[in-house]
């Protein structure tokens, strides 16, 4: 499926904005898909690369790649956001056709708030407990509620480490594994020494951003030849 501005919601200006609107949108949105999708890098960790490869300064970024659940209001799309799963169960719907399909409703929390998720796939297998970070998620409004939708097009990063970041202060020694899924599909990361640090901290993003920066490279000049 072909990415365009709207899978990555306000962070294409902002990156643009960060370059001085050197760098026109639909390769913004290219280079976003590379990271994100390709190379399975995080959003935020993404923005400050493109920007850094494009000879900017990452901290002019000013749109967060998380939105807390509480400022989610019905009706959005292309939300991105980090919480923890706080009940999670299978259930089957009936469909037009007649068939019947598994969804994944539940609970996910922030610390601002708590929001009903329902995930449209027929596998995931997240559990209470597990942090989830979420890239291009779609919510609904019923009645006075907010409910997060994770369809085909989200993409999921579940991450060993609580959502406010504390891995970063205490300085873990153990090594962090990601396993990073399309809602579904589920492919595991092991990370090597240089990433040990919480997978929110500077260092850890950066060492990322600079390993994408190469493939990203590589594949350039291949397509040169």
């Amino acid at each position: 499926m072909q990415a365009n501005e709207t899978d990555f919601g306000p962070h294409v200006k902002d990156i643009a904005e960060a370059l001085e609107n050197k760098l026109d949108e639909a390769t913004i949105v290219e280079e976003l898909r590379q990271y994100v999708e390709n190379y399975g890098i995080d959003l935020a960790t993404a923005k400050e690369a493109i920007v850094r490869k494009h000879y900017g300064d990452p901290r002019t970024l000013q749109a967060s790649a998380f939105m807390p659940l509480a400022d989610i209001k019905a009706d959005e799309s292309s939300i991105s956001f980090r919480a923890k799963i706080v009940s999670v169960f299978s259930k089957k719907i009936n469909l037009k056709d007649g068939s019947q399909k598994t969804i994944f409703e539940g609970q996910i929390a922030d610390g601002s708030a708590t929001l009903r998720f329902t995930v449209w796939r027929d596998e995931f297998t997240a559990e209470p407990g597990t942090i989830l970070e979420v890239t291009n998620a779609y919510s609904k409004g019923w009645k006075d509620r907010v409910d997060l939708n994770l369809g085909d097009r989200c993409r999921v990063r579940e991450v060993e480490d609580d959502p406010g970041g504390a891995g970063c202060a205490v300085g873990r020694q153990s090594d962090r594994r990601l396993r990073e899924r399309r809602c579904g599909t589920t492919e595991r990361h092991g990370l090597g020494h240089a990433d040990r640090a919480h997978p929110g901290c500077a260092g850890a993003r950066g060492d990322r951003a600079r390993r994408a920066e190469s493939a990203l490279e590589r594949n350039a000049g291949r397509r040169q030849r």
